[in-house]
């Protein structure tokens, strides 16, 4: 909780200088002033600092706001948690950084700085930066209008795609599966679907496969699979 009120009285020193400030719980949002119209904030940068030391990553970020606002338009923002909790503690993106392409290659460079403060772990899915940094890039506006979602998280945004396709395959084999789920049924009752599934393994691993690829390739996502 300490760490957090520091980070709170840092943005707040910066305020009406380098930085907006628009709090909403259970978020502090900050953001870079001038703002900007301009498109290009595609970049998201997930932070998970040892709770402790939570605003040392948000000092880092503030000074790298000013530092590059005397060469460039920083226009970005960020967030992290307003409040302590088992959750929160947790997670790991306790601060996250929405920014564009300059100023994220700017930022990278002082990743160094907060290395040790940082836990290893990242949100799951995301592209592994440096310790305790994970990355993914904002959705297109193609996949945004494909998704029929003006706006989502990282984690929203992943589970609609997986949705969509896992919607698709079922109405592409829906005779199928309706039939296998019906024989599961069948001998359910009998007391005879032990080791049955619905969907046998090597469906269900080529469904995932495929799921994964799509993310890939359609949505720009650097997965290992």
């Amino acid at each position: 909780t300490r760490s957090i009120e520091i980070a709170k009285q840092l943005c707040k020193e910066y305020e009406g200088n380098i930085l907006g400030i628009s709090s909403v719980k259970p978020y502090f949002h900050c953001y870079s002033i001038p703002e900007t119209k301009e498109k290009g904030v595609i970049h998201r940068v997930y932070f998970n600092p040892n709770p402790i030391k939570l605003h040392e990553v948000i000092e880092v970020i503030i000074n790298s706001f000013l530092e590059y606002s005397k060469v460039g338009l920083v226009n970005s923002d960020f967030k992290f948690w307003s409040t302590a909790s088992i959750n929160t503690i947790a997670r790991c993106d306790k601060v996250v950084l929405y920014t564009n392409t300059n100023f994220f290659k700017f930022i990278k460079s002082k990743f160094r700085i907060i290395e040790g403060v940082m836990n290893d772990d990242v949100p799951r899915l995301t592209i592994k930066l440096a310790k305790g940094i994970g990355y993914s890039r904002d959705p297109s506006e193609e996949n945004i209008e494909w998704l029929q979602q003006k706006e989502a998280s990282f984690g929203e945004f992943i589970c609609l795609v997986i949705t969509r396709y896992l919607k698709n395959f079922y109405n592409s084999y829906k005779v199928q599966l309706d039939r296998r789920a019906l024989e599961y049924e069948r001998l359910y009752k009998k007391g005879k679907a032990e080791g049955l599934d619905i969907i046998s393994d090597t469906d269900a691993r080529k469904l995932a496969e495929r799921i994964f690829i799509e993310l890939k390739e359609r949505h720009s996502y650097d997965f290992k699979i």
